[in-house]
Protein backbone atom coordinates (compact mmCIF):
# COMPACT_ATOMS: atom_id res chain seq x y z
CA UNK A 1 0.00 0.00 0.00
CA UNK A 2 1.06 3.60 -0.48
CA UNK A 3 -0.22 6.64 1.32
CA UNK A 4 -0.16 10.14 -0.11
CA UNK A 5 -0.68 12.76 2.54
CA UNK A 6 -2.04 16.30 2.14
CA UNK A 7 -3.52 15.45 -1.23
CA UNK A 8 -6.28 17.43 -2.91
CA UNK A 9 -8.24 17.54 -6.13
CA UNK A 10 -6.72 20.06 -8.48
CA UNK A 11 -9.72 22.33 -8.96
CA UNK A 12 -10.03 25.95 -7.93
CA UNK A 13 -13.33 25.06 -6.25
CA UNK A 14 -11.66 22.59 -3.89
CA UNK A 15 -9.84 24.27 -1.03
CA UNK A 16 -9.47 21.38 1.37
CA UNK A 17 -6.74 18.77 1.69
CA UNK A 18 -7.78 15.16 1.34
CA UNK A 19 -6.02 11.88 2.09
CA UNK A 20 -5.46 9.66 -0.90
CA UNK A 21 -4.68 5.97 -0.52
CA UNK A 22 -3.97 3.57 -3.35
CA UNK A 23 -2.34 0.21 -3.92
CA UNK A 24 0.91 -0.41 -5.73
CA UNK A 25 4.66 -0.55 -5.28
CA UNK A 26 6.48 2.25 -3.51
CA UNK A 27 7.36 5.03 -5.96
CA UNK A 28 10.95 6.18 -6.22
CA UNK A 29 13.17 8.47 -8.27
CA UNK A 30 15.64 5.71 -9.07
CA UNK A 31 14.67 5.32 -12.72
CA UNK A 32 13.64 8.92 -13.36
CA UNK A 33 15.83 11.71 -14.78
CA UNK A 34 17.41 14.29 -12.54
CA UNK A 35 15.68 17.68 -12.49
CA UNK A 36 17.05 19.99 -15.16
CA UNK A 37 17.03 23.12 -13.01
CA UNK A 38 15.04 24.94 -15.68
CA UNK A 39 11.55 26.03 -14.63
CA UNK A 40 8.39 25.08 -16.48
CA UNK A 41 7.56 27.46 -19.30
CA UNK A 42 4.73 29.83 -20.07
CA UNK A 43 3.39 28.91 -23.51
CA UNK A 44 1.01 30.03 -26.21
CA UNK A 45 1.22 26.67 -27.97
CA UNK A 46 -0.74 23.42 -27.63
CA UNK A 47 -3.91 25.06 -28.97
CA UNK A 48 -6.21 22.08 -28.18
CA UNK A 49 -5.50 22.62 -24.47
CA UNK A 50 -8.03 25.20 -23.29
CA UNK A 51 -9.10 27.09 -20.21
CA UNK A 52 -12.46 25.94 -18.80
CA UNK A 53 -14.49 28.57 -16.94
CA UNK A 54 -17.11 27.08 -14.64
CA UNK A 55 -20.71 28.40 -14.49
CA UNK A 56 -20.83 31.83 -12.89
CA UNK A 57 -17.20 32.50 -13.77
CA UNK A 58 -15.99 31.86 -10.22
CA UNK A 59 -13.40 29.17 -10.95
CA UNK A 60 -11.40 27.62 -13.74
CA UNK A 61 -10.09 24.26 -14.81
CA UNK A 62 -8.22 23.00 -17.86
CA UNK A 63 -9.50 20.84 -20.71
CA UNK A 64 -8.44 19.37 -24.04
CA UNK A 65 -10.27 19.46 -27.36
CA UNK A 66 -10.55 15.80 -28.43
CA UNK A 67 -13.26 16.28 -31.04
CA UNK A 68 -14.26 19.18 -33.23
CA UNK A 69 -17.12 19.77 -30.78
CA UNK A 70 -16.04 18.17 -27.48
CA UNK A 71 -13.62 18.97 -24.66
CA UNK A 72 -12.33 16.37 -22.20
CA UNK A 73 -11.85 17.52 -18.60
CA UNK A 74 -12.23 16.16 -15.04
CA UNK A 75 -15.59 15.21 -13.54
CA UNK A 76 -14.87 17.34 -10.48
CA UNK A 77 -14.71 20.32 -12.86
CA UNK A 78 -18.18 19.60 -14.27
CA UNK A 79 -20.45 19.03 -11.26
CA UNK A 80 -22.28 22.39 -11.41
CA UNK A 81 -25.40 22.97 -13.48
CA UNK A 82 -25.25 25.67 -16.12
CA UNK A 83 -23.16 26.63 -19.11
CA UNK A 84 -19.41 26.09 -19.15
CA UNK A 85 -17.24 28.37 -21.27
CA UNK A 86 -13.93 27.46 -22.85
CA UNK A 87 -11.30 29.99 -23.83
CA UNK A 88 -9.39 29.05 -26.99
CA UNK A 89 -7.04 30.83 -29.37
CA UNK A 90 -9.99 30.90 -31.82
CA UNK A 91 -12.41 32.54 -29.39
CA UNK A 92 -14.70 31.66 -26.47
CA UNK A 93 -17.42 29.02 -26.67
CA UNK A 94 -20.27 28.04 -24.34
CA UNK A 95 -21.29 24.42 -23.91
CA UNK A 96 -24.39 22.77 -25.25
CA UNK A 97 -24.20 20.23 -22.41
CA UNK A 98 -21.80 18.58 -19.97
CA UNK A 99 -21.60 14.90 -19.03
CA UNK A 100 -19.47 13.25 -16.38
CA UNK A 101 -18.96 9.58 -15.59
CA UNK A 102 -17.26 9.77 -12.18
CA UNK A 103 -18.43 11.52 -9.02
CA UNK A 104 -15.35 13.72 -8.89
CA UNK A 105 -14.19 12.49 -5.49
CA UNK A 106 -10.56 12.06 -4.51
CA UNK A 107 -10.75 8.28 -4.96
CA UNK A 108 -12.50 8.41 -8.35
CA UNK A 109 -10.53 6.50 -10.96
CA UNK A 110 -13.12 7.65 -13.52
CA UNK A 111 -12.86 11.39 -12.79
CA UNK A 112 -13.78 12.31 -16.40
CA UNK A 113 -16.21 14.68 -18.08
CA UNK A 114 -17.05 15.73 -21.62
CA UNK A 115 -18.14 19.26 -22.49
CA UNK A 116 -20.15 19.07 -25.72
CA UNK A 117 -20.87 21.94 -28.11
CA UNK A 118 -23.59 22.30 -30.74
CA UNK A 119 -21.17 23.74 -33.31
CA UNK A 120 -17.55 22.99 -34.19
CA UNK A 121 -15.06 24.75 -31.93
CA UNK A 122 -11.89 23.51 -33.66
CA UNK A 123 -10.63 21.85 -36.82
CA UNK A 124 -8.76 18.56 -36.88
CA UNK A 125 -7.14 19.49 -40.20
CA UNK A 126 -5.19 22.40 -38.71
CA UNK A 127 -4.06 20.61 -35.53
CA UNK A 128 -6.83 21.90 -33.30
CA UNK A 129 -7.77 18.43 -31.97
CA UNK A 130 -5.74 15.84 -30.04
CA UNK A 131 -6.46 12.10 -30.18
CA UNK A 132 -6.50 9.53 -27.37
CA UNK A 133 -3.34 7.42 -26.98
CA UNK A 134 -3.66 3.63 -26.96
CA UNK A 135 -0.96 2.87 -24.38
CA UNK A 136 1.17 4.30 -21.60
CA UNK A 137 4.06 2.75 -19.66
CA UNK A 138 6.45 3.57 -16.84
CA UNK A 139 9.32 5.69 -18.12
CA UNK A 140 7.38 7.28 -20.98
CA UNK A 141 8.15 10.97 -21.44
CA UNK A 142 4.92 12.93 -21.19
CA UNK A 143 4.02 16.57 -21.83
CA UNK A 144 1.88 18.33 -19.17
CA UNK A 145 -0.08 21.52 -19.89
CA UNK A 146 -2.39 23.52 -17.62
CA UNK A 147 -3.78 26.88 -16.52
CA UNK A 148 -3.29 26.30 -12.79
CA UNK A 149 -2.70 28.51 -9.76
CA UNK A 150 0.12 31.02 -9.72
CA UNK A 151 1.01 30.54 -6.07
CA UNK A 152 1.01 27.14 -4.32
CA UNK A 153 1.23 28.69 -0.86
CA UNK A 154 -1.97 30.73 -1.20
CA UNK A 155 -3.55 28.49 -3.88
CA UNK A 156 -4.62 31.64 -5.69
CA UNK A 157 -4.32 33.13 -9.14
CA UNK A 158 -4.75 31.21 -12.38
CA UNK A 159 -5.22 31.60 -16.09
CA UNK A 160 -1.68 31.49 -17.50
CA UNK A 161 -0.95 28.49 -19.73
CA UNK A 162 2.24 26.68 -18.67
CA UNK A 163 3.95 23.48 -19.75
CA UNK A 164 6.67 21.06 -18.77
CA UNK A 165 7.55 17.39 -19.18
CA UNK A 166 7.98 14.42 -16.87
CA UNK A 167 8.52 10.69 -17.11
CA UNK A 168 5.82 8.31 -15.89
CA UNK A 169 6.75 6.98 -12.46
CA UNK A 170 3.99 4.36 -12.21
CA UNK A 171 0.90 3.19 -14.07
CA UNK A 172 -1.99 1.61 -12.19
CA UNK A 173 -5.53 2.95 -12.01
CA UNK A 174 -3.80 6.32 -12.44
CA UNK A 175 -0.80 7.59 -14.37
CA UNK A 176 1.54 8.96 -11.69
CA UNK A 177 4.32 11.55 -11.80
CA UNK A 178 6.88 12.61 -9.19
CA UNK A 179 8.38 16.09 -8.85
CA UNK A 180 11.30 16.42 -6.38
CA UNK A 181 10.85 18.93 -3.57
CA UNK A 182 14.28 20.43 -4.16
CA UNK A 183 15.46 24.02 -3.96
CA UNK A 184 15.06 24.31 -7.72
CA UNK A 185 11.42 23.25 -7.60
CA UNK A 186 10.78 25.41 -4.54
CA UNK A 187 11.91 28.44 -6.54
CA UNK A 188 9.16 27.79 -9.06
CA UNK A 189 6.22 27.41 -6.67
CA UNK A 190 4.60 30.51 -8.19
CA UNK A 191 3.79 28.49 -11.31
CA UNK A 192 0.67 26.54 -12.17
CA UNK A 193 2.64 23.53 -13.31
CA UNK A 194 5.36 23.16 -10.70
CA UNK A 195 8.88 21.87 -10.77
CA UNK A 196 11.72 21.82 -13.22
CA UNK A 197 11.12 21.70 -16.94
CA UNK A 198 11.67 17.93 -17.14
CA UNK A 199 10.06 16.91 -13.83
CA UNK A 200 6.84 18.93 -13.93
CA UNK A 201 3.74 18.35 -11.80
CA UNK A 202 0.29 19.90 -11.36
CA UNK A 203 -1.51 22.44 -9.20
CA UNK A 204 -5.07 23.69 -8.54
CA UNK A 205 -6.68 24.90 -11.77
CA UNK A 206 -4.69 22.38 -13.84
CA UNK A 207 -7.58 19.98 -13.10
CA UNK A 208 -8.85 18.28 -16.22
CA UNK A 209 -5.71 19.16 -18.17
CA UNK A 210 -3.78 16.63 -20.22
CA UNK A 211 -0.77 14.40 -19.93
CA UNK A 212 0.24 13.71 -23.53
CA UNK A 213 2.72 11.62 -25.49
CA UNK A 214 4.15 12.42 -28.90
CA UNK A 215 2.14 10.99 -31.79
CA UNK A 216 3.86 11.81 -35.06
CA UNK A 217 3.88 15.58 -35.41
CA UNK A 218 1.14 15.98 -32.79
CA UNK A 219 0.19 14.69 -29.34
CA UNK A 220 -2.18 12.06 -27.95
CA UNK A 221 -3.66 11.99 -24.43
CA UNK A 222 -2.74 9.35 -21.88
CA UNK A 223 -4.26 11.00 -18.80
CA UNK A 224 -6.39 13.76 -17.28
CA UNK A 225 -5.28 15.76 -14.22
CA UNK A 226 -7.05 14.36 -11.15
CA UNK A 227 -5.25 14.91 -7.83
CA UNK A 228 -1.90 15.36 -6.17
CA UNK A 229 -0.04 16.18 -3.00
CA UNK A 230 3.12 15.46 -1.06
CA UNK A 231 4.76 12.03 -1.19
CA UNK A 232 7.91 11.86 0.89
CA UNK A 233 10.51 14.11 -0.71
CA UNK A 234 8.36 14.58 -3.80
CA UNK A 235 5.17 16.12 -5.04
CA UNK A 236 2.98 13.47 -6.64
CA UNK A 237 0.56 14.20 -9.50
CA UNK A 238 -2.14 11.66 -10.35
CA UNK A 239 -3.81 11.59 -13.76
CA UNK A 240 -6.89 9.53 -14.67
CA UNK A 241 -5.70 6.75 -16.95
CA UNK A 242 -7.41 6.96 -20.36
CA UNK A 243 -4.71 5.17 -22.37
CA UNK A 244 -4.88 1.71 -20.80
CA UNK A 245 -7.90 1.70 -18.46
CA UNK A 246 -10.59 -0.28 -20.28
CA UNK A 247 -13.48 1.18 -18.25
CA UNK A 248 -12.54 4.77 -18.98
CA UNK A 249 -11.98 4.00 -22.66
CA UNK A 250 -15.35 2.24 -22.84
CA UNK A 251 -17.13 5.32 -21.46
CA UNK A 252 -15.40 7.58 -23.98
CA UNK A 253 -16.34 5.16 -26.76
CA UNK A 254 -19.96 5.11 -25.61
CA UNK A 255 -20.16 8.91 -25.58
CA UNK A 256 -18.36 9.08 -28.90
CA UNK A 257 -20.89 6.77 -30.53
CA UNK A 258 -23.94 8.26 -28.82
CA UNK A 259 -23.18 11.85 -29.88
CA UNK A 260 -21.25 11.18 -33.08
CA UNK A 261 -18.23 13.14 -31.81
CA UNK A 262 -15.54 11.68 -34.04
CA UNK A 263 -13.02 11.09 -31.22
CA UNK A 264 -10.05 9.18 -32.59
CA UNK A 265 -7.69 6.71 -30.89
CA UNK A 266 -10.31 4.63 -29.08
Amino acid sequence: MRNVGRTALFCALIGMSLALIGCGKALSNNDLPDPSGRSVSETSGFSPVVEVILPGGRSICTGTIISERAVLTAAHCALESGRYMIVTDKGNFSTYDAYHVGQGTVDSTDDLALLIFDTNIASRSNGGVYDIADSVAEGDEVRLVGYGCNDLNTRSGAGIKRTGTNNVAEVNEYVNFLTPRTSSSASSLKRGIIGSENRAGSCFGDSGGPAMVRSGSSYALVGVTHAGGVYGENFISEYVNIASDSTNRAWLSQMNNQYGLGIQGL
